[in-house]
């Protein structure tokens, strides 16, 4: 997660956290001048479409009061869903087992895109199985990484 991201987060964690939810994740991206910030809750319970319009008001206000977003900024308040995203070591921590999907920021042994079962993880990498080779990725090497959902 970029630094800005990780700022974001701890910046509203507290709000959040009040209210009986965690922060998955954020990610903010300013596309052709429009910023656009995504904050993904979770709970032990699961996550409503009321309990993402609560959050988001209750987010609104925060950033009302901060001065570095812009006025233009698109808030979406989410569940991380089935497919969700894998922003931090204990996200991938959590999911050994599954089929994942990640994009690298450059590429490792020739690829960019690698899709594979995660076998384990550590502080800094991650082993991930794919066409009966097994890879080790750096976290940093990571641009972004998702779990895919598989259906019996």
């Amino acid at each position: 997660m970029s630094t800005r991201n990780t700022n974001i987060e701890q910046l509203l964690s507290a709000t959040v956290e009040a209210m009986g939810y965690e922060i998955w994740g954020v990610d903010y991206t300013i596309y052709k001048s429009r910023a656009n910030l995504c904050v993904y809750i979770d709970s032990k319970n699961g996550i409503t479409v009321d309990d993402c319009a609560e959050v988001s008001h209750q987010i609104e206000g925060v950033l009302d009061v901060e001065s570095q977003f812009p006025q233009n900024m698109t808030l979406q308040v989410s569940s991380p869903g089935l497919d969700r995203i894998l922003f931090k070591p204990q996200h991938f921590e959590s999911r050994v087992g599954a089929l994942i999907d990640v994009r690298l920021s450059w590429p490792v042994e020739g690829r960019v895109h690698v899709r594979g079962r995660l076998n384990s993880c550590n502080a800094q990498s991650f082993l991930v199985t794919m066409d009966e080779q097994e890879l080790e990725i750096r976290f940093d090497q990571v641009r972004r990484a998702r779990v895919v959902p598989e259906f019996s």
